[in-house]
């Protein structure tokens, strides 16, 4: 049986679906090609680290806000379709870690990839 009060237990769940709700706001923004939206979801020191994307010609880290907008911004309309979804959450007051699972289809660079994989993200929570 559980040691949390209600009151933690319903933060809890909350936090839950926020980040739920965080990866969702960022695979539609990356869909929108809405550079501005998906960096809005970042904290200011973000890093955003991939393997695997050279045959694709993507960068393998973006540092700060700036760097993921201007990337995300250089995608059209629907030349990335996120789709994310099997979240493992673990929170730990105002920060948490997860992962989640990814499928994704892209036409970049006159090249169209489908692919699968994994986010491993560490959050934040700031001004709320």
């Amino acid at each position: 049986m559980s040691t949390l009060s209600l009151a933690q237990s319903v933060r809890d769940l909350l936090d839950r679906e926020e980040i739920r709700e965080l990866t969702a706001r960022y695979a539609h923004g990356v869909a929108l090609g809405d550079g501005t939206a998906v960096a809005s979801l970042f904290t200011d020191d973000a890093v955003f680290s991939t393997e695997g994307g050279d045959e694709m010609q993507l960068p393998n880290v973006l540092r700060g806000r700036d760097a993921i907008t201007k990337f995300y911004a250089g995608l059209r309309p629907g030349a990335a379709l996120p789709c994310v979804h099997n979240h493992v959450i673990q929170l730990d007051g105002e920060r948490a870690t997860g992962s989640c699972t990814l499928e994704v289809r892209i036409a970049l660079g006159g090249h169209s990839l489908s692919g699968a994989g994994y986010y491993e993200d560490a959050y934040r929570r700031e001004g709320g």
